[in-house]
């Protein structure tokens, strides 16, 4: 009992002594033009609140992390959303936690910095994906994305999914491989997307996807705008079924996500956000048609990706239009010539054809991956997706930075060739014996 006493006293003298402190720099998800949610994590338990004002101006306001009509006060990963934001405006904003709301005027507050909304006419989006290497390597590829590949001058840098091989110890691949890499060196903010790939399935601490990308309602699909065109992204699941005695599979029952968000698509292309938007482009780590891949056929996520939008936006003449769908997983970087046709452009040898040309009424892109095949140089490359208002203009650079691929896409789904150094595979058909390059 004495025991038990001294214990409790050592630690309430530790807690009052012990001043909470913020961990990492803050970073921002599910960005639009009139909210954004900012994502930071305190050593201890705290309250937790955003104060922000927009730029230029002095009085802040402070945006709280609710749970049931209260503060929360329960977490270390903190959660706060800003919302009623100004589209197309520069704001400032700094995290806080506070250890009692009662005593709020001693609250611990990080250092200022800005973020701009969603709004712009003008749009770039940088995407990578599969980054599958180690935590140092992985934040130097970053690091030659945001420098050499222009990614930070982006408006959203978008993950495809597979940030890293399996997530057994999570914080330092997310956090410090990954989100102070692209906060690193700059005090301005660029909202993130973070795809869920097969690869963050696995692992001991899988779930922590949801806890640092899943934003308010710890979901890892939906939709949002930027300017004229609505992105759509969806969880694609394991590469293969559950399988009960391995460690990676035994938990996985991703099957159970594929009924409500096929219901969350039939709702979203009803809704103004997807009507009213000239060009729609998804985002899925699976590859949206049956294709000859390298490790096989990849028929299950292909099958996932047909169960959730089937009839919705692919397939045989699905009845809503998709201008761009930008897949990963295959590590294996290919694109179509035209929507619907059996011609692709990709690396001499590593291309993975499509079997069916109804299934992909649409321009696609596949991003590389590491891989023995390619070069030190391609081993992960990034897409710049950029938008003057009248079309999608897609470059895709390597690790030195070089373009290897550029194309645009109008409002028709129309593909004009700008600069290639892709190999052009045409008239091929299963079993692709009498591939040919052109």
């Amino acid at each position: 009992m004495l025991k038990n006493s001294f214990i409790l006293l050592s630690a309430a003298i530790f807690l009052q002594l012990h001043a909470v402190q913020l961990l990492h720099t803050p970073y921002l998800t599910h960005a639009g033009e009139n909210e954004v949610t900012v994502n930071f994590s305190s050593d201890l338990p705290a309250a937790a609140a955003v104060d922000y004002r927009p730029a230029g101006t002095e009085k802040f306001t402070r945006a709280y992390e609710f749970f049931g009509g209260q503060v929360r006060n329960d977490l270390t990963k903190h959660t706060v959303v800003l919302p009623n934001l100004k589209a197309d405006t520069i704001y400032e904003y700094r995290p806080v936690v506070i250890p009692e709301m009662h005593r709020e005027k001693n609250s611990v507050a990080g250092d200022l910095r800005t973020f701009r909304t969603f709004g712009k006419k003008n749009i770039r989006v940088f995407y990578t994906s599969d980054t599958q290497v180690s935590g140092q390597q992985l934040g130097t590829f970053l690091q030659i994305m945001m420098d050499k590949m222009n990614a930070k001058n982006a408006d959203l840098f978008i993950h495809g999914g597979d940030i890293h091989d399996h997530l057994d110890d999570a914080y330092p691949v997310l956090i410090g491989s990954f989100t102070e890499v692209l906060n690193r060196g700059q005090k301005h903010s660029i909202p993130l997307l973070v795809l869920r790939g097969n690869h963050e399935y696995r692992g001991k601490e899988s779930l922590a996807y949801f806890r640092y990308f899943g934003g308010r309602e710890q979901k890892s699909y939906g939709a949002f705008r930027m300017g004229e065109i609505c992105f759509i992204y969806l969880d694609t699941g394991e590469d293969k079924a559950r399988w009960q005695n391995n460690q990676y599979y035994a938990r996985t029952f991703d099957r159970m996500l594929i009924p409500e968000q096929r219901k969350f698509l039939k709702e979203l292309v009803k809704s103004d956000i997807f009507t009213s938007a000239r060009f729609k482009v998804v985002l899925t780590h699976g590859v949206p048609f049956e294709n000859n891949g390298y490790w096989g056929k990849e028929q299950y996520m292909v099958d996932t990706i047909k169960k959730i939008a089937g009839g919705i936006l692919c397939g045989k003449n699905p009845p809503h239009r998709v201008h761009l769908w930008i897949a990963a997983h295959t590590h294996r970087y290919t694109r179509s010539v035209q929507p619907g046709t059996m011609s692709i452009k990709a690396f001499k040898n590593l291309w993975h054809m499509p079997t069916d040309p109804d299934d992909h009424p649409f321009a696609y892109v596949i991003n590389n991956g590491p891989g023995k095949d390619s070069p030190a140089a391609r081993q992960c490359t990034g897409i710049l997706l950029d938008f003057d208002g009248s079309k999608l203009y897609v470059k895709a650079m390597d690790l030195n930075g070089k373009v290897f691929d550029y194309f645009s896409v109008d409002a028709s789904g129309k593909i004009t060739e700008i600069f290639s150094i892709l190999e052009n595979y045409t008239d091929m058909k299963p079993p692709y014996a009498g591939a040919r390059i052109q």
